[in-house]
């Protein structure tokens, strides 16, 4: 139950945060993919970046156990979704995932299609999963867990920096978010996006 009401909890959190900065906004979504206006592009890298460091720290500061680390594979089915979803988002200029939070801007119905096209691709594969199994689509390209720098001794790695590499591509992807300019082009071009 505790998991659920945290899931929850940081859903509603995410979701108002979204809205609030107006990132989840469908005209901001679609100038970040155009390089247009790169706010979300800059976020996302500081995140990533702060993520990487706090990952490090953790593991020099307080330790944990590395198995704990969860690493997705990758295969033709990741790479196949991952090509349906970014031509749906530069079409749509949105997420079905962080879409909820663009419902209180205009263009409601469009901002709908998009939640009931998420929720009927969900459902759409659900019904036909066990072909896409049977295809062996999942088993193409398996590259299964792999990493840049060496997180454990069970999972194979680029780089045998491990985390001092972390630490510092984290420190650097925040100084290069926090140095990145807001506007591909001069402000004045890209007023209506801010």
């Amino acid at each position: 139950m505790y998991n659920t009401f945290m899931v929850i909890f940081t859903g509603l959190l995410l979701g108002f945060t979204l809205y609030w900065s107006g990132v989840a906004h469908r005209r901001r979504a679609r100038s970040s993919l155009r390089l247009e206006n790169l706010t979300i592009a800059r976020i996302l890298l500081y995140a990533l970046g702060y993520a990487m460091f706090l990952l490090a720290i953790c593991e020099y500061v307080v330790g944990y156990e590395e198995a704990t680390i969860i690493i997705k594979g990758m295969s033709f089915a990741v790479v196949l979704g991952g090509m349906i979803f970014g031509l749906g988002l530069g079409v749509l200029g949105n997420c079905p995932g962080t879409s909820l939070a663009a419902l209180p801007y205009e263009h409601k119905c469009k901002t709908v299609g998009i939640i009931l096209g998420g929720v009927l691709g969900y459902w759409l594969y659900g019904l036909t999963a066990d072909f896409w199994y049977a295809t062996d689509i999942y088993q193409l390209w398996n590259i299964r867990h792999f990493t840049l720098y060496q997180l454990s001794e069970f999972i194979p790695s680029v780089m045998s920096c491990g985390y001092g590499g972390i630490f510092f591509l984290g420190v650097l992807m925040m100084i290069a978010a926090i140095f990145m300019p807001k506007h591909w082009r001069h402000k004045e071009e890209h007023e209506y996006l801010d």
